[in-house]
C-alpha cells in the first residue's frame, strides 16, 4: 500500500489477504471490497469507479494498470496435470515469447500481456504450504492446472479497462476465453 498525499496504490493479490490459499478467488466486486478493507485498515479512501461523486463533481476513480484472471483446470491426476502441461508447452502463440519450467509450468509473454499455466498444488508447496493441509492433497489429486491471465497496463488502456467503472466479470470471462483460445484449438498435425 502507497500514498504520496494525492494518490493511494496497491500492489499485490489482495483477494489472497487474511485466506488459508487462493485457490478460488474473488471476482471483480470481491476483489476491490478486499482491497478497499486493505485500505480502510490504513484509514486511507477506498478505490471507486470514476464518474460523479454524490455532490456532483467529476471524480476520477481507480485507474487499474495490472490485472490477473484466473481459472483452474482438472484434469484428475498429478501425471494428467504434467501431461496437459506438456501438451501447452508445445504450442506456440503469435508474437509471444514461450517459456517452460519442465512439466510444472509453461509461459508466453510480450508488453501487453502475459498467459501462463502451472500445476497448483506444486506452486502452493514452493510458496510454504504444509503438505499435510488438505487443499493440496485435494488439488494434488485432482490435478488442477491454474492458467492465469496477466494484463499489462498497455492493453488494459487499450481495451478501456483501465478505468474500474468499465470492469465487469462478463467482460473478464470474455476476455479470459480469448486469451486462452489456443488451449481450446485442436492439433491436426498428425491426419492426412
Amino acid at each position: 500500500v502507497g500514498c504520496d498525499g494525492f494518490r493511494v496504490s496497491l500492489s499485490g493479490n489482495p483477494g489472497r489477504l487474511s485466506r488459508p490459499d487462493n485457490v478460488f478467488n474473488h471476482g471483480i466486486a470481491g476483489t476491490v471490497a478486499a482491497c478497499n478493507r486493505v485500505l480502510a485498515s490504513f484509514a486511507l479512501p477506498p478505490f471507486t469507479p470514476s464518474g460523479l461523486s454524490e455532490s456532483g463533481l467529476e471524480r476520477r476513480g481507480c485507474f487499474v494498470s495490472r490485472l490477473d484472471i484466473t481459472r483452474n483446470y482438472t484434469t484428475g491426476s498429478e501425471g494428467a496435470a504434467r501431461a496437459f502441461v506438456r501438451w501447452l508447452a508445445n504450442r506456440s502463440i503469435a508474437r509471444m515469447r514461450r517459456g517452460f519450467s519442465g512439466d510444472e509450468s509453461v509461459w508466453w509473454s510480450n508488453t501487453l500481456h502475459m498467459l501462463k499455466a502451472y500445476i497448483k498444488h506444486l506452486e502452493m508447496q514452493k510458496h510454504g504450504t504444509a503438505e499435510d493441509a488438505a487443499i493440496l492433497d485435494w488439488l494434488r489429486t485432482n490435478g488442477v492446472v491454474r492458467v492465469e491471465v496477466e494484463l499489462k497496463k498497455r492493453l488494459l488502456s487499450e481495451l478501456g479497462l483501465n478505468d474500474l467503472a468499465n470492469i465487469t466479470d462478463e467482460k473478464l470471462h470474455q476476455l479470459f476465453d480469448e486469451q486462452t483460445e489456443l488451449f481450446h484449438a485442436s492439433d491436426r498435425s498428425h491426419e492426412d
